[in-house]
């Protein structure tokens, strides 16, 4: 279990089991100068020690039961905002952890046997031209890189380039919070995306195979309202603002009838205009004026402000899928921004890096719902490439396409408009039976926004 933390840490427990163990401690502040603090060890027993025989000041004393221990970090604060840790992609196949940070910097990290000296090589990427940024965005700074070379114990350490004792680190520019990242080591390509686009970049060339962006510069303006993870606004007075809409607005017509009788009945018009009576107190001598409430027109709402932009990206992923016109299975790239929009590249071997990846296909789905995740299942008792089914995970929706096609199937599941709830998190999950092993089922596992998670199994086609 990889657990990401705000003070620039990664921390991977072995959940294997019913106690929880400590196995490594990826700190990405040692990348950045100023930074002299000693690295935690993952071998040390206060830390990884979890088993009940340990003192009683472990324990929190609450009148909850059962009493849980309390583990792990419990540091509130953060040196500097920008090394909050956003973002963590783990690759399955080589170990990779691939980490996105607030401050708009991607590191890769990988398990080595051996000590070793590293320094940072940065690789800057502009994601938008410069020129035509705003003030602000043009002069966000990143975080200064260290410049002198730092041990690194056997176990995860930066991914290591070909240049002698250089490890990787690119920041994205503007220096904006990471939004997506993936990671295809097979490959060794890694991706990243923030609120002004996206790239993918080879580790070992160190080079940039692809990168676009979805803001239009009409709307270049409005980039980096949404990058605040600790406030979704700017302005809290704006917020509250739009919020509780206070002003009464009065409507045209009674303003008509109310000048129109204003001098024949001006004291009791006045009155019964601003809907305001007089009620006397007990003692008679003082008069209370209560204000009666008064209907408001329905007018039409506008964008809600909580919404993030269409173009902001929420989903990266490296598949292996048929495509049209490819003999076989082939490496794609996808992209799924918050407004329903799913762009596949297609990965190949070229000479040239500007020709390694192309546009495939461009799907919109028709409710445009945020894009939550992306995979590719199996028929139900079949083994073959053909059947393979492509799975959209949006907020609201299930979607399923059809592979090499990618035309869309019957297969749809509603979750908004049926139950009233929203998915935050999904996956496909694959379990196995707990006496026969080899008979396996793949599941979608889905965390919605009331915390319950749900499996749902894939019905056979008729």
């Amino acid at each position: 279990m990889l657990v990401r933390h705000e003070n620039g840490t990664v921390r991977i427990w072995s959940a294997g089991h019913s106690i929880m163990q400590l196995l490594f401690v990826i700190d990405t502040r040692n990348e950045f100068s100023g930074f002299t603090e000693e690295p935690i060890e993952a071998t040390d027993s206060k830390t990884i020690d979890t088993e009940t025989d340990s003192s009683d000041d472990d324990y929190q004393i609450t009148s909850e039961w059962p009493p849980f221990k309390k583990v792990g970090d419990y540091d509130p604060f953060c040196d500097d905002a920008g090394l909050s840790v956003q973002r963590v992609a783990f690759d399955e196949k080589s170990g990779h952890v691939v980490i996105g940070c607030r401050g708009g910097h991607v590191l890769v990290y990988s398990i080595e046997e051996d000590e070793k000296e590293l320094t940072p090589q940065i690789l800057n990427v502009e994601l938008y031209e410069s020129s035509k940024l705003p003030a602000p965005a043009r002069n966000s700074e990143a975080l200064p890189a260290r410049a002198t070379p730092r041990k690194y114990l056997p176990g995860y350490q930066p991914y290591p380039l070909s240049v002698q004792n250089k490890s990787v680190l690119v920041q994205l520019r503007p220096a904006h919070a990471v939004s997506a990242v993936a990671s295809l080591s097979s490959r060794h390509l890694f991706a990243a995306a923030n609120e002004y686009g996206f790239a993918v970049i080879d580790m070992n060339k160190q080079s940039v195979v692809l990168q676009n962006t979805f803001v239009n510069q009409s709307d270049i303006h409005h980039v980096g309202a949404f990058d605040d993870a600790l406030s979704r606004f700017k302005s809290m007075k704006k917020s509250i603002r739009q919020t509780f809409r206070r002003k009464k607005k009065t409507p045209v017509a009674s303003l008509d009838n109310t000048i129109g009788t204003m001098n024949s009945e001006s004291s009791t018009k006045e009155t019964s205009g601003h809907n305001i009576s007089k009620v006397f107190s007990d003692t008679e001598d003082d008069e209370v004026i209560v204000t009666k409430p008064v209907e408001r027109l329905i007018e039409e709402r506008g964008a809600c402000p909580l919404e993030s932009p269409t173009w902001f990206i929420r989903c990266l992923k490296f598949l292996s899928i048929p495509a049209m016109g490819i003999a076989g299975v082939c490496d794609v790239f996808v992209v799924g921004t918050n407004g329903g929009k799913l762009v596949i590249y297609t990965i190949t071997d070229q000479p040239r890096a500007e020709d390694a990846c192309k546009l495939l296909k461009t799907i919109a789905l028709r409710h445009a719902a945020p894009i939550i995740h992306v995979d590719v299942i199996l028929e139900p008792g079949t083994r073959q490439a053909s059947s393979a089914r492509l799975i959209i995970f949006t907020e609201e929706q299930i979607r399923s396409f059809y592979l090499p096609s990618l035309k869309p199937s019957r297969y749809k599941v509603k979750l908004t408009s049926v139950e009233g709830l929203r998915i935050r998190k999904a996956a496909i999950v694959t379990l196995h039976n707990v006496n026969d092993l080899s008979n396996c089922e793949s599941f979608a596992a889905i965390v919605n926004n009331h915390g319950e998670q749900i499996l749902k199994r894939r019905k056979s086609s008729p």
